[in-house]
């Protein structure tokens, strides 16, 4: 069986709704204003409208996001970006 741990790195692709929805989420987690909000999110943007980070990352910030997946992703397909162990 594949081994992965919550330091492995993986890419989610958020609809409008779904950055929006990040935004307020990073806020709300961490006590921060939206433009600072913003800005800590479009550092792990990637070329291709994704966000990457870490599992625990992700989820910590953002797991809220996940329960209703459908909304805020546009695909509930997720990239690992490490090799399984």
């Amino acid at each position: 069986m594949k081994e992965y741990s919550l330091n492995d790195s993986i890419i989610i692709y958020p609809t409008e709704e779904g950055w929006d929805m990040m935004i307020d989420l990073y806020q709300k987690n961490n006590d921060v204003n939206r433009h600072e909000a913003e800005k800590e999110i479009d550092k792990h943007k990637t070329t291709d409208n994704g966000y990457h980070n870490q599992i625990w990352s992700i989820m910590g910030n953002f797991g809220d996001m996940f329960y209703n997946g459908s909304v805020y992703l546009e695909t509930t397909k997720i990239y690992l970006c490490n090799k399984p162990k």
